[in-house]
């Protein structure tokens, strides 16, 4: 009897732990990949993160822009994701960790978004790019937790100062569908203390 216990064992650890073949549905999220533009690679300069500068703003959200169209005018069913929150909130975590479905092409866009003038005013930009789905994903984190993330976390080149997420957490409005009307979905990431 023990043998046979053994033997069960055995063949459950084996089969747990061999791949599976024909996985059709993780095939296809393997082939699927996701895309992410944002501005905010493009504001380090000469090996310095330079943040409130127009000049390095402007460039970067056009060159932004510029990668965005190229993205979506390829004939691919996609979903754009519009990212909302203030830096440290969790969105570059969110884009390596996070699941997205495999129906379309994701594209990301990961920038502040913080006011839904600028919101509505990215999306009207996209207005021709028609059967595109948008998804907004809303961080809503603590600043404590915010705070403590740019202290800790980020290089001393991209560090903000208290002032600067203070100014941002000011400009801050949570994202509203039923304001927004071209929020298709509203998928919303919470991290609190």
């Amino acid at each position: 009897m023990t043998q046979l216990l053994a033997k069960i064992a055995d063949l459950e650890s084996t089969h747990v732990n061999t791949p599976k073949q024909g996985n059709v549905a993780g095939a296809i999220a393997a082939r699927v990949q996701k895309h992410v533009v944002s501005p905010d690679n493009l504001r380090t300069v000469g090996g310095r993160y330079k943040f409130g500068s127009k000049a390095q703003e402007s460039e970067g959200w056009a060159n932004a822009y510029e990668k965005l169209e190229e993205l979506l005018s390829r004939k691919l069913k996609m979903r754009l994701y519009i990212l909302v929150g203030l830096p440290c909130s969790g969105k570059s975590t969110w884009i390596a960790e996070g699941t997205v479905p495999t129906d379309r092409h994701p594209v990301i866009f990961d920038a502040t978004n913080l006011t839904s003038v600028d919101r509505c005013r990215f999306v009207h930009s996209l207005v021709r790019f028609t059967d595109l789905p948008k998804v907004c994903v809303y961080f809503d984190t603590d600043m404590e937790i915010i705070r403590e993330r740019n202290r800790t976390l980020r290089t001393a080149g991209k560090q903000l100062t208290d002032d600067d997420l203070t100014e941002l957490h000011s400009k801050l409005e949570k994202p509203d569908p039923y304001e927004e009307t071209w929020i298709d979905e509203l998928i919303v990431v919470r991290y609190r203390g």
